[in-house]
C-alpha cells in the first residue's frame, strides 16, 4: 500500500492547477473589483483575503449555485483554505459536496464540446482525482484520472486557437514524459512519451505564462516554479517564478513558504531566516485566517529550516 502510494502521488502531478477558467482577469484588490463573482472569487483567494472570498460565494451561491466558473472559483477557495491548514471536517465535506455537485450537472456525454466546457471538464476531473489522492482513495482517484485522460485529449491541437489550453497540454505533455520515466507503469495514461514531449510541455507552460489572463499566467508560473524546484533541481530557475508570483500575490503564504524553502535550496540561509520573519509576520497579521491556518506555513517553513541546521556538522 504505501508504494501504491508513492506511485499516485507522482500521478497526482498529472492533474491541471487548482482552478482553470477561460475568463481574463484584470481586477486586483487595489483596483475596481470585476462584477464577475467568480473572477473576484479567484483573486481574494489567491490573496488569502478569505472573509471577502466568503462573502461572495454567500452573497451569489443561490443565484450561481449551478453555473460552472462559479461553482470551480467556490472549489478553489475550499481546496486553497484545505491546503493552508484548514482540516476541519466540515470544510472537508463542503469541499466534497462542491465536487460531487459539479459533476453531476456539467460533466457527462452531452456536455457541448466547445473548448471553453473541454476546459471546465478537465479542471473539476482533475479536482476530483486531486482530493481523492490527499484522501488516500487510490481507486477512486484512478477512476477521475482516466477519465481526466479521455476528456483533455481531445483538446490536443487547439492551443493556437484556444490559448489557454497551452497550460492544459503544457501539463500533460511534461508530467506524462516524467511519469513514464520514473514509472512506466504509468503509460497506461500517458502513453509513450519522450523527453521531447517534456521539453514541449515546458514551452507551452512558458506561452501559458506570459498570457494575458492573469489566472492562466498564475497557473503556468505556479507549476513553473513547482517543476524547477521540485523536480528539475533547478532552484535558481524556481525563483524567478515565485517572485512573480510574490509580486502579483503578496499576501498569499503558500508562495512566501516556497521562497524559504528556494532560499534554502541555494544555501541562503541567512536570508531564508528573514523570510520565515515575514511569512510568520504576513501570517499573524491577517485576520481572515483562523488559529490553524495562520500557524500552518509557519511551522512548515521552521521545520524546512530545522532539517538544514540538523545536517549541517
Amino acid at each position: 500500500m504505501k508504494r501504491k502510494a508513492v506511485k499516485l502521488a507522482i500521478l497526482s502531478w498529472l492533474l491541471l492547477p487548482a482552478l482553470l477558467l477561460p475568463a481574463s482577469l484584470h481586477a486586483s484588490l487595489s483596483e475596481p473589483v470585476d462584477p464577475c463573482p467568480s473572477e473576484a472569487i479567484y483573486l481574494f483567494t489567491q490573496h488569502y483575503a478569505f472573509h471577502a472570498a466568503d462573502s461572495l460565494i454567500r452573497q451569489h451561491e443561490s443565484r450561481l449555485k449551478h453555473d460552472p466558473e462559479f461553482e470551480l472559483a467556490v472549489i478553489n477557495y475550499y481546496w486553497t483554505r484545505k491546503i493552508a491548514g484548514n482540516t476541519s471536517a466540515n470544510w472537508v465535506q463542503k469541499l466534497n459536496n462542491a465536487i460531487d455537485s459539479f459533476k453531476e450537472h456539467h460533466v457527462s456525454a452531452d456536455f457541448a464540446e466547445s473548448d471553453e466546457h473541454l476546459f471546465l471538464m478537465t479542471s473539476v476531473l482533475a479536482f476530483g482525482a486531486r482530493v481523492h489522492l490527499h484522501n488516500n482513495a487510490y481507486f477512486a482517484a484512478l477512476n477521475d484520472l482516466k477519465k481526466y485522460n479521455t476528456v483533455l485529449r481531445k483538446t490536443f491541437g487547439r492551443e493556437k486557437t484556444f490559448p489557454p489550453f497551452y497550460l492544459t497540454s503544457g501539463l500533460y505533455y511534461y508530467f506524462s514524459a516524467y511519469a513514464t520515466e520514473k514509472l512506466p507503469f504509468v503509460t497506461v495514461f500517458s502513453g509513450d512519451k519522450t523527453l521531447e514531449d517534456m521539453k514541449t510541455g515546458i514551452a507551452y507552460l512558458k506561452i501559458a505564462a506570459g498570457a494575458d489572463n492573469r489566472m492562466i499566467s498564475t497557473e503556468a508560473r505556479y507549476f513553473l516554479m513547482k517543476i524547477f524546484f521540485e523536480l528539475q533541481k533547478n532552484p535558481q530557475e524556481a525563483a524567478r517564478y515565485c517572485q512573480m508570483l510574490i509580486s502579483e500575490f503578496p499576501d498569499n503564504l503558500l508562495y512566501r513558504y516556497y521562497m524559504v524553502c528556494i532560499n534554502l535550496a541555494l544555501n541562503q540561509e541567512k536570508r531564508a531566516a528573514g523570510l520565515i520573519v515575514q511569512l510568520s509576520e504576513l501570517a499573524q497579521g491577517n485576520n481572515n485566517l483562523s488559529a490553524a491556518e495562520m500557524e500552518h506555513f509557519i511551522k512548515l517553513a521552521a521545520d524546512e529550516m530545522k532539517k538544514v541546521k540538523k545536517k549541517k556538522p
